[in-house]
């Protein structure tokens, strides 16, 4: 028996940015680079469709405030302090209503999302609720501890739906999610 053929189409994706395994950076055939090749699939795949997508760029910035925990002020004691940060999300896509009216959401590509990046995430939550920012995962990872009581580990889409419900979170399946 010979090789077995692949029945899909060789579609040239690019290449990795830079030699060390850790390095995610990742240059389209264009030459454009890009934070990692997950992010650049799903610009490719918005961008096939019929939406205007571009990535985000420093006008789309969002400034937030991360509380200090165990924080004080040296002027006034007060125990309310944080530190000034900024969210941008990696792309920007503009989708018509039927009423013809622009409307647009921003997507945010994660591969992973650690711990500091999801009290990150709460913060930005807090200030900017109504934000219409867009999760796409690359797999349901679990995000928590294993609970006392039951011993079953929280997944990263049940953390959005019970920390982050106004936001939306989908599960990348190689295609763009229905109702975005």
């Amino acid at each position: 028996m010979g090789k077995r053929r692949s029945l899909r189409q060789s579609v040239n994706l690019g290449h990795k940015a830079g030699k060390h395994k850790s390095d995610r950076h990742w240059i389209d055939p264009e030459g454009n680079k890009w934070d990692s090749r997950y992010e650049y699939v799903i610009w490719r795949a918005f961008s096939e469709t019929s939406r205007k997508v571009r990535r985000t760029d420093k006008g789309d910035t969002m400034a937030f405030t991360l509380p200090i925990k165990g924080g004080k002020c040296g002027d006034c004691g007060s125990a309310k302090v944080g530190q000034q940060r900024t969210y941008t999300p990696d792309l920007h896509v503009a989708a018509y209503n039927p009423k013809h009216e622009a409307e647009y959401y921003y997507v945010e590509a994660k591969g992973y999302l650690r711990a500091k990046e999801r009290s990150l995430l709460r913060a930005f939550y807090k200030a900017h609720p109504d934000a219409p920012v867009r999760f796409l995962f690359q797999r349901d990872f679990p995000a928590t501890a294993r609970s006392k009581t039951t011993g079953h580990r929280s997944s990263i889409m049940q953390w959005f739906a019970k920390f982050l419900p106004n936001f939306k979170a989908e599960v990348w399946n190689g295609t763009i999610p229905k109702g975005w």
